[in-house]
């Protein structure tokens, strides 16, 4: 599973609340959870966005096609 940790929020240079930012955390970790159940052949051990690059260990499906979400449908 991926799990997203939003340490800080800022739109431009303005911070966004801690609980706001909560907010969007929950939202996104709930999207993600769901979209990411639906790929037959997804394995993730581990998944890391930083600073020196993006790090992934797991398997990958062949293919994968996703239409565009509906309205409503995004965090």
């Amino acid at each position: 599973s991926v799990t997203v940790d939003l340490r800080s929020v800022e739109f431009g240079r303005i911070p966004v609340p801690a609980d706001l930012a909560k907010m969007a955390e929950d939202a996104i970790n709930s999207y993600l959870a769901g979209r990411l159940a639906t790929i037959t052949g997804l394995s993730i051990q581990t998944f890391a966005l930083e600073e020196a690059g993006v790090y992934f260990a797991g398997t990958l499906p062949e293919t994968y096609e996703a239409g565009t979400p509906a309205a409503g449908q995004l965090p």
